[in-house]
């Protein structure tokens, strides 16, 4: 799998609210303004898993929100994220009869 990711600042120089909303996902920011910048790749390679590592992956719970308060998602849509991703956590972990970390 390889995955990039990009940051695009958002430009606070007067219609800000209106060009460049955080709750409003229906406005697309502007591109030639704010250029999205790659940040980072991450390549993993093909893996072969033994049942003890397998079974390691099992407790584990990935998501955005595990980070510092300066870099947490923004938005009301990443809020309601947050709820899916515990929730789905929560449910992937009883389907697997595994201990969930978190609870």
């Amino acid at each position: 799998a390889d995955y990039e990711f990009f940051l695009q600042k958002r430009l606070l120089d007067g219609n800000e609210t209106e060009e460049m909303p955080i709750e409003d996902y229906s406005v697309a920011w502007d591109e030639e303004k704010s250029v999205p910048v790659r940040v980072g790749r991450l390549r993993i390679p093909r893996q072969e898993l033994d049942d003890a590592l397998d079974q390691e992956g099992e407790h584990m719970i990935f998501t955005p929100w595990n980070t510092t308060k300066d870099l947490r998602p923004l938005g009301s849509l990443n809020r309601a994220r947050r709820v899916v991703y515990s929730l789905s956590a929560q449910r992937r972990h009883e389907l697997n009869k595994s201990v969930n970390p978190f609870a």
